[in-house]
């Protein structure tokens, strides 16, 4: 009986090796002696594209595939990311976001090119629109002839939404402060009744004596500027209110 070594010379030497040759020949090894060689997975960089960059000029280099599929542009993933880095030209920006940063109307956004991803708050709402910054701005210069020209349009939306804001602040301000002048007449018409029912309190109480044991003598005399009266009083406590010409 031949050794397993034996039997892979002789398959080294032209002969074909069959399974009957050795029975003792392990099943993996002449099961590989068999199989047709297959060919090597492909590399991830196959599946990109390659060409011309717009950016560098240069030729045969990896294309990003978003920007090329979606924004027909030909930028190779270096410049792409160079660019990223140095002023964001082709990151993609929201459409509410875009709104904001460069004051475009809605009306600039039809048929503009982006690029539609599923809604991340809820798979019902509407798709999320992503557009490129670099065509944003291009955009808000056209519109605004400018940078120049969007800046002054970032600066009178902002000066319109602190008005807006100033005005909404003042008118609860105006209500609170109505609010709080109410609750101070209230606190001082509290205060006034108050010492009112003081003042009452401190008056004697008149106590009737009889005629004959007893004859008024008003003596003191006072005058209260509250109800402009005068008041006389004797001193068995009666008082006695009138008027003076």
């Amino acid at each position: 009986m031949q050794s397993t070594l034996e039997l892979a010379a002789s398959s080294l030497n032209g002969r074909p090796l069959l399974l009957a040759d050795s029975p003792a020949l392990p099943l993996c090894l002449a099961a590989s002696c068999f199989m047709t060689p297959q060919p090597q997975a492909h590399a991830v960089t196959d599946a990109l594209p390659v060409g011309h960059c717009e950016e560098c000029g240069d030729d045969g280099l990896f294309l990003d595939r978003v920007l090329l599929e979606h924004f027909q542009l030909h930028v190779c993933i270096t410049c792409k990311q160079d660019q990223s880095r140095r002023d964001g030209a082709f990151e993609l920006v929201p459409k509410t976001r875009a709104k904001a940063e460069y004051a475009l109307p809605d009306s600039f956004f039809r048929g503009l090119a982006h690029l539609e991803k599923p809604n991340p708050h809820h798979e019902a709402f509407a798709p999320l629109q992503l557009f490129l910054r670099r065509t944003l701005l291009q955009e808000a210069h056209r519109l605004y002839d400018g940078e120049e020209g969007r800046q002054q349009e970032m600066a009178r939306r902002k000066k319109r939404a602190f008005r807006t804001a100033a005005s909404r602040t003042k008118h609860l301000l105006k209500r609170q402060h109505l609010l709080t002048l109410s609750a101070d007449t209230d606190e001082e018409q509290d205060a006034d009744s108050t010492e009112i029912s003081k003042k009452e309190k401190k008056r004697k109480e008149y106590v009737p004596v009889a005629d004959g044991d007893h004859r008024h003598e008003f003596t003191a005399e006072s005058f209260e500027e509250d109800t402009a009266i005068w008041t006389k009083t004797c001193s068995c406590g009666m008082q006695v209110q009138f008027e003076k010409w």
